[in-house]
């Protein structure tokens, strides 16, 4: 929800997403693509917003985006950015974004910024190691702290004002 009456949901494993207007009162279909898993979705206001997820035709990560509130969406494939299998996306603002995932080719957990609303995207960070989706998790303070949960290890990520990253301390 970004405020009291506007909200989008998606159920776990599932391709549709739902929107409601009302506080709940009543959900509405909103269906961006098709045989795509949705992992996360986040919006900013009640008009931009963005999801990714998982296209099982394409067999790629996939990121959409919509600037009408979910009516009519904009997707691409991540794999453009080499963001292979997203998990979270987050904004603090109309153009810096985030998004967290996995690379399975390389077994590496990774973390994508963009600073242009979602045109592109680049590669800030990234782990190798086992990544658990049921446990992982991010949590971003603001364009230069974030913390990452890739359920094995907990990272602090600091960055500069050009994105450069300063610590990626383990604390856990």
């Amino acid at each position: 929800f970004i405020d009291s009456n506007h909200g989008w949901v998606f159920p776990s494993s599932s391709v549709h997403i739902y929107h409601t207007d009302d506080g709940g009162e009543n959900w509405f279909l909103q269906t961006p693509a098709q045989n795509t898993w949705f992992r996360d979705v986040y919006f900013l206001n009640q008009d931009i917003g963005w999801l990714v997820g998982y296209d099982f035709n394409l067999g790629k990560g996939i990121i959409s985006k919509t600037i009408n509130g979910g009516q009519n969406w904009t997707s691409t494939s991540t794999a453009n950015y080499g963001i292979y299998d997203p998990k979270k996306i987050h904004f603090i603002d109309a153009n810096n974004g985030w998004i967290t995932g996995y690379d399975f080719s390389k077994n590496e957990f990774t973390l994508f910024f963009t600073n242009n609303g979602g045109q592109d995207w680049s590669e800030i960070f990234a782990k190798n190691q086992e990544f658990y989706y049921s446990e992982a998790s991010s949590y971003f303070k603001d364009v230069n702290h974030i913390w990452l949960n890739t359920g094995e290890e907990i990272y602090c990520v600091n960055t500069d004002k050009y994105l450069n990253i300063n610590v990626a301390e383990k604390i856990k």
